[in-house]
């Protein structure tokens, strides 16, 4: 279902990471933060940002993987998650 299609790619996306599938991975995690903005989901869109900028930064593309963290952020602080904010 549409309310929990977001939280599903961003699974599909860490598993194909886990399995070493890392096209699929990406296109997983694309998929999830497309998912949750669509549906207005900001936490559900820091968390899957936040992944796939992990992904991209161990795939040794630091730069967009820093620009994606980033923009986690600015959904975390738009969230309200402080204590995740000051974490990062």
């Amino acid at each position: 279902p549409w309310n929990f299609e977001s939280k599903y790619m961003l699974l599909q996306a860490e598993l194909h990471y886990t399995d070493g599938d890392f096209e699929l991975a990406e296109r997983a995690y694309k998929e999830s933060i497309l998912s949750a903005q669509k549906h207005k989901f900001i936490n559900d869109e820091a968390v899957a940002l936040e992944l796939y900028g992990i992904f991209l930064i161990e795939k040794k593309m630091k730069e967009e993987g820093v620009k994606q963290l980033l923009t986690a952020l600015q959904k975390y602080k738009e969230w309200g998650a402080s204590q995740k904010v000051m974490k990062l």
